[in-house]
């Protein structure tokens, strides 16, 4: 699985990249070409999606990698199934890097800016982090552009460690290549604009009328029992089953709280959209808090999105993102048996609770 590098290596590069940001002065910046050349000369070392052992029971690829390659998956020209390799990955943070126009010096000002963030817990605090530097690249005077500042900034996030994550990392002996936390910022700020998301819901129903329920089209159902929302919902899925949008509805009047769209991609993974009221893009949807029981009326919490739905949309065993319809009995939800059936239209079809 994912090979082992010592302790004295990861150090190097941890404190050649902070170089960079200034956070260890005293160390000699190291670029960010040295990162796309650390591993990609070793591919027989390097972390593959698909190892020889397939019949453990443990996942066949680490956290860090599968979210890595997700984040490689936004970037890539053109769709693949194929193995990957943690050389595969960062050859396309380097491509995508130099397809974005900007500097490579210009990307690690940008990324080296120390902005705070009132946000609450590690996700949350990073992923605000992530959206200042990514709004300073778009506020430049050279007109950076929303994608331009996303691709030169993917590898910076995916690779390059907080300080206060070098210290924990370098005391704790640990050896992950890929920095979840970055990339799930990373994907908070820029899946939507990779992923090619419709800029409001209207315009994604001028492609995909799920609306228009026909006999030979989309279909409807009410989850009226939503175990992953603990409340109504209504799911409607396309012909060609590549699609499915979920309504999250307001149990006291049934009006749309959020619309949550995935779309399967080429390469079999999935993208993540999320629509407030509104119909206007988010990235963040809208959960039940996990201490309150269901039917205790408990008003909803904001998770970060994609990440969020990523959770569920997981094959545990060869951590890719690409379920489209998980089973609530193995994600081990809480049951919702005795939540009213509420919002069911005339003659619409009753889901089972899911």
């Amino acid at each position: 699985m994912n090979p082992k590098i010592t302790i004295r290596r990861f150090a190097v590069f941890s404190f050649a990249a902070f170089a960079a940001f200034s956070v260890f002065a005293a160390v000699s910046c190291t670029p960010l070409t040295s990162m796309w050349k650390s591993t990609q000369g070793n591919r027989a070392s390097a972390e593959k999606s698909v190892p020889q052992s397939v019949s453990s029971e443990r996942p066949l690829v680490s956290n860090a990698f599968a979210y890595a390659r997700y984040v490689a998956i936004n970037l890539s020209d053109t769709p693949r199934k194929d193995e990957w390799t943690e050389a595969d990955i960062k050859s396309v943070f380097q491509k995508a890097a130099q397809q974005s126009g900007i500097p490579e010096s210009e990307a690690l000002k940008f990324y080296s800016m120390q902005v705070p963030s009132q946000a609450e817990g590690r996700t949350n605090q990073r992923i605000g982090k992530f959206r200042q530097q990514v709004r300073a690249c778009m506020s430049d005077s050279k007109g950076w552009s929303h994608g331009a500042c996303c691709r030169a900034l993917a590898g910076p996030a995916a690779l390059i460690p907080e300080p206060s994550e070098a210290q924990t990392l370098e005391s704790s002996g640990s050896e992950s290549r890929f920095r979840v936390q970055g990339m799930k910022a990373w994907l908070s700020v820029c899946h939507s604009v990779t992923s090619g998301q419709p800029a409001t819901l209207a315009d994604f129903r001028k492609f995909h009328d799920y609306q228009s329920v026909q006999p030979d089209g989309w279909t409807k159902k009410l989850h009226a029992r939503s175990r992953a929302k603990r409340g109504p919902r209504r799911l409607y899925r396309s012909a060609e089953g590549d699609i499915a949008v979920a309504e999250t509805l307001v149990p006291e009047d049934c009006s749309v709280l959020e619309t949550e769209v995935i779309v399967r991609r080429p390469d079999g993974a999935l993208n993540f959209w999320v629509y407030d009221a509104r119909g206007q893009p988010v990235d963040t949807s809208h959960f039940p808090p996990a201490d309150v029981p269901a039917g205790g009326g408990p008003k909803t919490v904001e998770k970060p999105s994609p990440d969020s739905c990523m959770g569920c949309h997981y094959d545990l065993k060869t951590r890719q993102f690409n379920v489209q319809f998980p089973s609530a009995d193995e994600l081990k939800l809480p049951s919702t048996k005795d939540l009213p059936v509420l919002c069911r239209q005339t003659g619409e079809s009753l889901a089972e609770d899911n």
